[in-house]
């Protein structure tokens, strides 16, 4: 799998729109092993962590 850098994305970002973005953040990946939607209701659940991120950036028109 490839993995995007921050400094990656941005430049990416100015390629395809032709200015740079004004907000640049990252997330991690989760995925529930147990409890799916149980946690949003004060129920147990068993997240772990992934190694993928998401990255967005964005930028007024």
């Amino acid at each position: 799998m490839d993995t995007v850098s921050k400094p990656s994305m941005l430049q990416q970002f100015r390629d395809a729109y032709g200015y740079p973005a004004t907000g640049a953040w990252a997330a991690p990946g989760r995925v529930n092993l147990i409890g799916e939607h149980t946690d949003y209701n004060g129920g147990l659940c068993l997240p772990v962590a992934l190694e993928q991120r998401t990255l967005v950036a964005v930028a007024l028109r």
